[in-house]
């Protein structure tokens, strides 16, 4: 399972565009690419790759693939935010039109309540500025370039997207909404989520629980030190068994790395509630 995405360089009649132009805007177009797929889930991998277009323009493929197995949706999503920055009007974005362009007939396999996750993930990260730095830093470069006239995001390979950005708005483009220029260096985010055990630690100390969430692993200390007191005191019921939930308020702590805010730990406060598995895993049974 894939999604492809695709990087348009309209280019004006008889000209090429200059080598180092696009080298810079090919990093930071798969750059925000990678930006948004991380921070929808860090599993997802992105491939770029260069292939020449038709004459008058130059199309950049990539392909977004995941590492380990991942929502659809979440491939979906990467592909429209990206899209979303280069968009007729940003602001008017219509999510549930621009889901039928990217997936084409496959929209119809989508149900509403998969258009409307799409959808809100869209539109937070589009109202965060995810990705957007980036992508403003790829229109600066084709800026330099006047024999590219126009730019444009497409849902597949080698298909002229709908609509491209004309040259003369590129500056307009860049400017509106711009994120203001952050300077620190580490930031904490809080949340609810609803995670599996994988493995707790039934010792006294700070050594990392392992949890997942949707797809992926990771540790996180346990703060809460009453339920930490009932687990280790044998007055917290849990059965050993697979699929154990857990409602946690949790911190994710984040460093900002080269412009990219990357997860450095994750801290539970407070765990809220615990959901045995529906049904125990039959591992074992006797002759």
């Amino acid at each position: 399972m894939y999604q492809e995405i695709s990087l348009y360089l309209d280019l004006e009649k008889g000209k090429s565009a200059d080598l180092e132009v696009v080298a810079r805007a090919a990093l930071a177009f798969n750059s925000a690419v990678k930006e948004v797929a991380f921070i929808l889930d860090p599993s997802v991998g992105v491939r770029l790759e260069l292939k020449s277009g038709d004459e008058g323009s130059l199309i950049l493929n990539s392909i977004i693939r995941p590492l380990r197995g991942v929502n659809r949706n979440t491939l979906i999503a990467i592909a429209l935010v990206v899209g979303g920055w280069l968009a007729s009007d940003v602001r008017a974005y219509v999510v549930g039109e621009a889901i039928d362009t990217v997936v084409g007939e496959e929209a119809l396999q989508l149900s509403d309540a998969d258009k409307q996750d799409i959808a809100d993930r869209v539109a937070k990260l589009l109202k965060s500025n995810v990705g957007k730095e980036q992508v403003n830093q790829m229109l600066e470069s084709l800026e330099q370039d006047p024999a590219i006239k126009g730019v444009g995001v497409s849902p597949r390979h080698s298909l002229r997207p709908e609509y491209v950005l004309p040259r003369e708005t590129f500056r307009e483009r860049i400017e509106m909404d711009a994120p203001p220029i952050e300077t620190a260096k580490m930031r904490s985010i809080p949340s609810i989520n609803d995670v599996t055990l994988v493995s707790p630690v039934l010792i006294p100390g700070s050594r990392k629980w392992k949890l997942r969430l949707g797809n992926s692993e990771f540790g996180a200390v346990i703060k809460d030190e009453r339920f930490l007191a009932r687990v280790l005191g044998g007055e917290e019921p849990i059965p050993m068994t697979a699929g154990i939930k857990l409602k946690v308020a949790m911190t994710t702590r984040e460093e900002r790395v080269n412009g990219v805010w990357r997860v450095k730990d994750y801290t539970v406060d407070e765990v809220l509630s615990i959901t045995p598995a529906e049904r125990p895993l039959d591992l074992w049974s006797p002759q």
